[in-house]
């Protein structure tokens, strides 16, 4: 590939990116986090990049949201238009916002001084890490309920954990789920954004197969509107049986062996016999 140097030029142009070559790091403004990247450190390519849309527009809210839809009155095809036409809409002002800092390297709060300030830039940096960890937790949470429903049809005791315990009204075993979940996501996290791209570029195309094998015709629709609901109801009789409304239980015995009274106020059209030893 062909680069264009100029020794009067503090930069180094390679294509449509931009590289800075003067030393900065005495600046009281550097760090090593906010440093600006180098052309050999830009690893990501235009695949990584699409990639990581995808990952970003076909996710589990994104199945819940379709279903909602349908539940509503559309038929599959109008829910795949709606949701395909938000998220094109919301690319436009991604690509915009994306564009500086992958042709100079520089990450979002270096690019929101030109406009904030170097002290105004801490404001816009903070509101997006509210919201990234508000949308994180919300992954988390319908990732590890996934989980706990996927769990429970795969070993019939798993509901009914440690005696149905719950923890802040919620069953136990859906905040086992919810942490694995969220272990799993913090592994891939620590290995920086090298970890996210090949996340990224191997779940693509799993994505788009699945989803292209889920939405084909109305029986993929209703696939996926039956797991939507499945997974719903499945959390919800996990809250009832794991607190809300106990299940209903055998009364205990007495001493000599006979049932308590309840039973026989309750269904007289069957007596109630002693256990004869």
């Amino acid at each position: 590939m062909a680069i264009a140097t100029d020794s009067e030029d503090l930069s180094l142009r390679q294509h449509d990116f931009v590289e800075l070559r003067e030393d900065v790091s005495a600046s009281p403004l550097w760090n090593r986090d906010l440093a600006p990247t180098t052309l050999a450190e830009r690893t990501w390519s235009t695949w990584n990049i699409a990639a990581l849309w995808i990952g970003m527009s076909v996710v589990i809210t994104t199945y819940t949201l379709a279903g909602a839809f349908i539940e509503a009155g559309m038929n599959w095809w109008q829910a795949m238009i709606t949701i395909l036409l938000g998220n094109t809409i919301v690319l436009i002002p991604m690509i915009l916002n994306a564009h500086a800092g992958t042709k100079y390297g520089v990450s979002f709060p270096v690019l929101c001084r030109a406009s904030f300030g170097v002290r105004g830039a801490n404001i816009p940096a903070i509101l997006r890490a509210i919201v990234a960890c508000g949308w994180f937790g919300i992954q988390t949470w319908i990732g590890g309920t996934a989980l706990d429903a996927l769990f429970g049809a795969m070993w019939g005791g798993w509901n009914n954990l440690l005696g149905g315990a719950t923890v802040l009204d919620v069953a136990l075993h859906t905040w086992i789920g919810f942490f694995i979940f969220w272990f799993i996501q913090v592994i891939i996290i620590l290995k920086g954004v090298e970890g996210i791209k090949h996340l990224e570029t191997w779940s693509a195309p799993l994505l788009l197969g699945g989803g292209r094998y889920c939405s084909h015709g109305r029986r993929g629709a209703r696939a996926v509107w039956a797991a939507c609901s499945l997974n719903r109801a499945r959390y919800r009789n996990s809250r009832i049986t794991s607190g809300r409304s106990s299940p209903a239980r055998s009364p205990p015995r007495s001493a000599t062996g006979q049932r308590s009274a309840s039973i026989s106020r309750t269904s007289r059209a069957t007596p109630v016999r002693k256990n004869r030893r």
